[in-house]
């Protein structure tokens, strides 16, 4: 009776902390992140192998999942130095074959007692238990989607289904550790910082041949929504502090410094952070100064800004203190609206992600 199906495997990188594991804290983060990556690149990894393990007939495709799993699967993982350690999920059905037909899924899908014993010992010396509660849901996904079928069922199941479930055991896993970062990253009250030198050469002009503007903005972010994948969004506000001068004949006498209000949303899946700002205030006037050669001074004026919005449409930034996006003021809304008028926009964007662990 074939009893491959019945293998499933949870890959995890587990440091030895000597004793239980504790809440995970920012310093963990890396190592969440690492371990996010190799959850959502073994799901893929075994998605895939779906379609190719289809074309086996049902009593050759658990050979080839075997197959599958030892030598292709987990090839591409990331290990930061600490002890990698895989574990089967291996059912007290194995052990109770003579009760195949009269014990209870509950009875036959639970673990072993060793195989409970060991899960234990992985759990215990896991770097905090955010990754402790990973482990444990890639394994409990196993024994649901037994108790679901019915132990025979389980064991009997195509090679390809088997990929499917370790797919979404994976899955499972990978929603937990996104909570454990969210909840990190909550805690942290990012910032998102942004700067920029622009130059906006309009068409000919005898007076004004470029206008120059340099901004800075920090907003404070804050959680508004999240869902049970481990995904969140936070939300911000700030000010933009803009200070222009002007190249020709005239100079700036009005209108510069000047604040402008700001809003971003940040979104993030635990590994990278989409970060989407918009001017919401109304751009200021600019009062000018102006003196043609050979002739006097000219009367003050002003030139109302053009309502262009230069910040950029999205920036994504890895999920890091201090990572940061260069953007170019040409691809940004604003860049290519003032390009349709004939005004050529120049500079640069650079959106930093700020939250620091805090100090012990």
């Amino acid at each position: 009776m074939r009893t491959a199906a019945c293998t499933a495997l949870a890959i995890a990188l587990v440091a030895s902390s000597g004793a239980g594991a504790s809440e995970c804290e920012c310093k963990h983060l890396p190592l969440l992140q690492i371990e996010l990556r190799n959850a959502l690149q073994l799901q893929a990894e075994f998605k895939e192998a779906q379609a190719d393990l289809r074309q086996y007939t049902p009593d050759t495709s658990q050979a080839a999942y075997k197959q599958f799993t030892e030598r292709k699967a987990g090839r591409k993982l990331e290990n930061d130095g600490s002890k990698v350690r895989a574990f089967d999920y291996v059912p007290y059905g194995t052990l109770a074959l003579h009760r195949i037909d009269t014990g209870t899924p509950e009875e036959l899908c639970r673990l072993t007692d060793s195989a409970e014993a060991e899960l234990k010992q992985i759990e215990r010396t896991a770097e905090c238990a955010g990754i402790a509660r990973a482990i444990r849901t890639h394994e409990e996904t196993h024994g649901n989607l037994c108790r679901a079928i019915g132990y025979r069922a389980h064991l009997s199941m195509h090679g390809s289904d088997s990929a499917a479930g370790e797919a979404n055991a994976y899955g499972a896993q990978a929603a937990v550790i996104r909570a454990e970062i969210a909840k990190i990253v909550e805690g942290l009250k990012p910032r998102i910082e942004m700067s920029a030198a622009i130059r906006a050469q309009p068409p000919a002009n005898a007076m004004v041949t470029a206008l120059a503007a340099d901004m800075s903005a920090e907003l404070a972010m804050s959680p508004t929504q999240s869902n049970a994948a481990g995904q969140v969004r936070f939300d911000g506000a700030g000010r933009q502090t803009l200070r222009m001068t002007a190249d020709g004949a005239c100079r700036v006498t009005a209108g510069s410094p000047a604040t402008v209000a700001l809003q971003a949303t940040m979104e993030t899946d635990g590994l990278e952070a989409r970060v989407s700002p918009r001017t919401t205030g109304a751009l200021p006037g600019i009062g000018m100064r102006c003196q043609l050669p050979g002739a006097g001074a000219g009367q003050g004026m002003s030139m109302p800004a053009p309502p262009i919005n230069a910040t950029p449409d999205t920036a994504v930034l890895l999920l890091r203190d201090g990572a940061e996006k260069v953007v170019d003021i040409a691809d940004t809304p604003g860049g290519r609206a003032a390009a349709q008028r004939g005004v050529r926009l120049t500079g640069q964007w650079t959106v930093r992600l700020r939250m620091a662990c805090p100090v012990p």
